[in-house]
């Protein structure tokens, strides 16, 4: 290899060598590396040649395989606006006052007082009529506001109005219609006696019976009368002398013990006992039976006080039944309260029935459960009557068993 003149090289790349200055290879045995240094010669006229460079080999470069990588789910950034929103209601919510006439937070309404039926409520909320939720304030909610369905367009029980309405095209009608003054019953279904027998919109059918234990039938009633515990419905009826009404077979006899209501046949006993006539020439009394389109009522005319057959005064009464399974006892002209005879009111599907204990029919409102024979037995001598100038109202309350209300008339 061809010797270099350094002084050349260092000349030719613009350098400067300093007087006195030259280069020599290091001697290696000195423990150095045979590389150049510098000394204080005058010149240097050449290079020792340069070893060439070992190139090392280079590592072939190892392909990775792909990497697998599972981000985490993306979540929404919560930004300033929404972080500022949230606050806002919040405060909206621990601020809202239902009744200060502000509408905030989830209030629907605020009408600046707390008072129910004015439209919205204590806990500002919209009292709606019409949205098939009975609010407070509202005595019905159908659903609708159609007028003349049973609940007004005001919410309002159409029962009760004075208005009779007659019109069942909608599914609902009244057989009467007081305005709640004591002479119907509170679903308008029967009308109370009121001295005489009802005869309005009816077929009246008028019968004489012996007060010596006497009755008559079958009597069709033009539909079917689901009595309550009977295994079919009935559709003809016995009057009875003693103050009841049968059906399947009649019973003129008066009861001695209540094993003679409950074994007896299907019975309505609004006074069931041994009833006089208050005529002793004749020795019959009526009995008129008036026929409604769904149901029927029976009244006792005529029939003397039951403590004494030759007491003045003529006993009224009546019971009423319809194709709904409803029965109705009436006795608005029945002062007495002591009788010699023993006496029952009460229903019963009878034939064997379960005697379920006797209940008071006086002491208000009661739900029979399942008990389909519902009665109270009065003695006779010192068990004093306290059923008269009241009525009783029956009601299947839909599990096998009588709603019973009790009204009164004016004493």
């Amino acid at each position: 290899m061809t010797r270099l003149n350094l002084t050349a090289l260092i000349a030719a790349i613009g350098l400067t060598v300093l007087p006195g200055c030259k280069f020599l290879k290091q001697n290696a045995e000195q423990g150095g590396d045979s590389d150049y240094i510098a000394t204080n010669e005058a010149a240097v006229t050449s290079l020792s040649p340069i070893e060439p460079l070992s190139v090392r080999e280079r590592s072939p470069i190892m392909a990775l395989p792909p990497a697998v990588v599972t981000l985490p789910p993306v979540v929404a950034v919560d930004t300033r606006k929404a972080r500022h929103k949230r606050f806002v209601n919040k405060i909206l919510e621990v601020q809202s006052v239902c009744g200060d006439n502000k509408l905030e937070g989830d209030e629907q309404c605020d009408d600046g007082n707390l008072v129910l039926g004015d439209g919205c409520s204590d806990i500002c909320e919209i009292e709606l009529c019409g949205d098939g939720e009975v609010d407070f304030f509202e005595g019905c909610d159908d659903g609708n506001i159609i007028a003349g369905d049973g609940c007004s367009p005001t919410c309002i029980l159409e029962c009760g109005d004075n208005v009779i309405d007659t019109d069942d095209s909608d599914g609902y009608s009244e057989a009467c219609d007081d305005g709640g003054l004591g002479s119907c019953t509170p679903d308008c279904a029967f009308p109370f006696v009121e001295g005489n027998i009802i005869q309005d919109n009816s077929v009246v059918l008028e019968v004489f019976l012996g007060a010596d234990d006497t009755t008559t039938g079958p009597i069709p009633l033009g539909f079917n009368f689901p009595l309550l515990g009977a295994q079919t419905p009935f559709s003809e009826v016995f009057l009875n002398s003693n103050g009841s009404v049968t059906f399947g077979a009649g019973d003129p006899n008066p009861p001695t013990n209540v094993a003679d209501f409950l074994n007896g046949p299907p019975r309505l006993a609004v006074l069931f006992g041994d009833i006089f006539a208050a005529d002793d020439t004749d020795d019959l009394y009526l009995v008129s039976i008036s026929f409604f389109e769904d149901r029927v009522a029976v009244t006792w005319l005529d029939t003397d006080d039951l403590s004494d057959p030759d007491a003045p005064l003529n006993f009224l009464f009546q019971l009423q039944f319809n194709a709904d399974g409803k029965v109705l006892f009436a006795r608005p002209v029945v002062s007495t309260v002591t009788f010699v005879e023993p006496i029952i009111v009460g229903v019963t599907e009878g034939l064997g029935a379960t005697d379920n204990g006797e209940r008071d029919l006086n002491i208000g409102d009661f739900n029979s459960g399942a008990g389909t024979t519902v009665y109270e037995f009065f003695s006779g001598g010192s068990d004093t009557f306290d059923l008269y100038q009241t009525a009783q109202y029956f009601t299947p309350n839909g599990v096998g068993g009588w709603l019973m209300q009790i009204f009164g008339f004016a004493k």
